[in-house]
């Protein structure tokens, strides 16, 4: 895919990254792929060529990243900003979740996704693969 085509995705759909390692990631995906009923979010892992340039100018150290990363009107959000940002393109009960998450002040939420983002590699494991899930029925809405 081209720069160009990169940015007019990244115009039209919220584009959630992740570490393509992380099992816990990866189910984090599953999650979005399975209440994203309208296919309107794309995704891409941190190591990708598309989260480099679509990333680059707007985060350091990309493949760094202990955050799954949302690039939503070309802001991009982070930690559980960026989960509750893709609220409005999901359907409950993963909606509903989201707008509970909201409720609770930023600076605890990201006390909690933090910690767990120091820990996932140990609790959840890493996967053998690159994105693991990417299956042949939803290969559409991932940028490499």
């Amino acid at each position: 895919m081209t720069e160009e085509e990169l940015v007019a995705i990244s115009q039209e759909h919220p584009i959630l990254f992740f570490d393509g390692y992380c099992a816990l990631c990866n189910n984090s995906v599953k999650l979005f792929l399975k209440y994203d009923k309208k296919k309107l979010i794309r995704f891409s892992s941190l190591q990708s060529d598309a989260a480099q340039i679509l990333l680059r100018n707007k985060v350091t150290h990309i493949a760094d990243s202990k955050s799954l990363l949302v690039l939503l009107n070309n802001e991009v959000f982070s930690q559980t900003d960026g989960i509750i940002a893709l609220q409005p393109y999901t359907s409950p009960p993963l909606s509903f979740w989201l707008k509970i998450i909201a409720i609770f002040p930023a600076f605890l939420r990201d006390w909690g996704y933090s910690i767990i983002s120091k820990i996932r590699y140990k609790i959840w494991g890493k996967t053998k693969t690159l994105c693991s899930i990417m299956t042949p029925d939803v290969r559409a809405l991932f940028l490499y």
